[in-house]
């Protein structure tokens, strides 16, 4: 992976619990997810990625996903 790439995989984990718009700048629009939540469902583009993180917030208070630098 080059060194863009982990930047980019970096701050997506880093910003997903507290800056929406931060998160969302790391994610292709042509973005395809399938989260357990939706029971594996395709999830296609950043409305449905926004809607499946703020269900994943709002369903768990205290998402950690590395430690703070």
């Amino acid at each position: 992976m080059s060194q863009e790439n982990l930047a980019v995989v970096l701050r997506n984990i880093e910003t997903f619990e507290h800056d929406e718009e931060a998160w969302l700048s790391t994610a292709d629009p042509a973005l395809e997810w399938y989260p357990i939540e939706e029971g594996h469902s395709l999830c296609r583009g950043h409305e449905a990625a926004i809607r499946v993180r703020r269900s994943w917030l709002e369903n768990w208070r205290a998402i950690r996903w590395m430690s703070r630098r």
